[in-house]
C-alpha cells in the first residue's frame, strides 16, 4: 500500500512541477531522489512495526517512534545542503513530502495498533 500511494503521489507531484512550470535545475535533490529517499525509509519503517507487533504487540508505538526519531535524524542530514541554500521552494517541497510521508506512516501504525488479533 505504501509504495503504492507513493508512486502515486510521485505522478501527482511531477504532474504539477510540470503543469505550474516549476523550474527545479537549481535545486539540491530532484523529485526522482527524494521519492527515493522517502519511500524506502517507510516500507522499512512499516516493515519493521509488522514484525514487531507479531512479536510484542504493546512495543509498536515504542519502535514507531524510535524509527521517526532515527527517519527524522536521517531527513536532517539531507536536509542540511538546502538549509545552506535560499531556495524558500524546495524547502516547503521537502518539508510537504516529509509531513506526507509521515502522516501515512502514522496512519498505517495506528491502523496495526488497533487491529485486535
Amino acid at each position: 500500500m505504501t509504495l503504492l500511494l507513493s508512486v502515486a503521489l510521485f505522478g501527482i507531484h511531477s504532474l504539477m512541477f510540470y503543469l505550474l512550470k516549476i523550474n527545479t535545475d537549481s535545486y539540491s535533490y530532484s523529485l526522482l531522489e527524494l521519492y527515493g529517499f522517502f519511500t524506502p525509509i517507510a516500507v522499512f519503517i512499516i516493515i519493521v512495526l509488522i514484525f514487531v507487533h507479531r512479536k510484542n504487540k504493546d512495543a509498536v508505538g515504542y519502535a514507531f517512534m524510535a524509527l521517526t526519531c532515527i527517519q527524522m535524524a536521517a531527513n536532517y542530514f539531507m536536509l542540511h545542503p538546502m538549509l545552506q541554500q535560499n531556495l524558500r521552494p524546495q524547502k516547503i517541497n521537502f518539508f510537504i513530502l516529509f509531513a506526507l510521508f509521515l502522516a501515512m506512516e502514522t496512519i498505517i501504525t495506528a491502523r496495526i495498533l488497533n487491529n485486535k488479533q
